[in-house]
């Protein structure tokens, strides 16, 4: 699959010109500044706070183009340290939940067959043979997604369902050229149609080979994201394999590349699954992009009002504690008793032992 092929794709008429993914550089419309710029209902807090001081930024430098303004580091900065380290407790919280059960729900070809579930979703991207299915089953702890040594194994978007709460989706690699030029096409489409309309997509995580850093056509992705303000963040894979001074070029490489981008969050996840490195991580990333970490948990549950107990229900309890105070009198009673009736032998026994 080429580059060259989802640009085409996207410059056609085949795909909607409206929606979440709008195709187009980013503008705020004229009269309606709190429109979003690549933010919806499914993205982060985070997101949205870091999209709103972009806006004030287009105001006051009077720009009506996201990639026209002057982004201050100190901005970029924030966004970064966003990404606090977790907490021993929030790791555990996000195991368990990607341990509770996961399944291959969908392997779609055609846009049609995108399942239809209203769950918020994960992208996996990246070129063929950069480890998407290995991080998969290393996320879910279970291997679902087919893995191999040769690439493009992964042939369809596949959307795997976690604990009937989100999709991870595995995309199909591009970069491949050993495919033929239709089946390459069908997936170029494929995958620009479901990055550019799916308006469940939180984020898409583009994943890096640490063994040959950003290449060509992954800085064409990033360009592509980025120009259609879909939300996304680098993840670097097989750091295992990669002596730690040609890591630390690769990684300060790809801050560069990614500095101007908009939609690109400017923190690297680094990733080893043989060695289970980052993994907790990226769990508890995706977690509060969706809003299934710990905290959000928790407020939400406390948001939601308690249902009020009916009448028959509130007569049974009373009684139900009524008969268990009862069960502890009658007890306790029974225990006096027999306390009495040991002390009076004992004060028997002890006056025949006087006389």
């Amino acid at each position: 699959m080429t580059l060259n092929e989802i640009s085409s794709i996207n410059k056609s008429n085949s795909l909607p010109k409206s929606g979440p993914k709008q195709i187009g550089r980013v503008k705020i419309p004229k009269d309606d500044i709190n429109a979003p710029i690549f933010t919806d209902e499914n993205s982060s807090i985070e997101d949205k706070q870091f999209e709103e001081q972009l806006k004030k930024l287009m105001v006051l430098q009077g720009k009506d183009n996201i990639s026209q303004i002057s982004i201050p580091a100190e901005l970029i900065e924030s966004a970064v340290n966003s990404q606090k380290e977790a907490t021993d407790e929030e790791v555990r919280f996000a195991q368990n939940f990607f341990n509770r059960g996961a399944s291959l729900e969908r392997m779609a070809i055609k846009s049609h067959d995108f399942p239809k579930k209203p769950y918020p979703q994960i992208a996996l991207l990246g070129r063929s043979n950069v480890g998407k299915s290995s991080l998969l089953n290393a996320l879910l702890s279970q291997p679902l997604a087919n893995t191999s040594k040769h690439p493009g194994c992964t042939k369809a978007v596949n959307f795997y369902q976690v604990w009937e709460k989100l999709f991870l989706i595995d995309l199909p690699g591009y970069g491949y050229a050993r495919v033929s030029k239709e089946r390459s096409s069908v997936w170029s489409q494929t995958i620009s149609e479901y990055l550019l309309t799916s308006a469940q997509l939180v984020k898409v995580f583009l994943l890096i080979d640490s063994r040959v850093g950003v290449q060509k056509n992954d800085k064409e992705v990033m360009k592509l994201l980025d120009e259609h303000r879909v939300s996304f963040q680098i993840v670097l894979t097989k750091i295992d394999k990669t002596k730690p001074g040609i890591l630390k070029k690769i990684y300060n490489t790809l801050k560069e590349e990614i500095a101007d981008l908009v939609c690109c969050l400017p923190y690297i996840i680094q990733t080893s699954t043989l060695e289970n490195k980052g993994i907790d991580e990226l769990r508890t990333t995706i977690l509060k992009i969706t809003g299934f970490d710990k905290q959000t948990y928790i407020d939400r549950k406390a948001s939601l009002p308690k249902e009020p107990i009916p009448e028959n229900k509130k007569k049974l309890k009373r009684e139900a504690k009524y008969n268990k105070d009862k069960k502890e009198n009658n007890n306790q009673e029974q225990e006096d008793e027999e306390d009495e009736e040991e002390e009076e032998e004992e004060i028997k026994e002890e006056i025949s032992l006087n006389k």
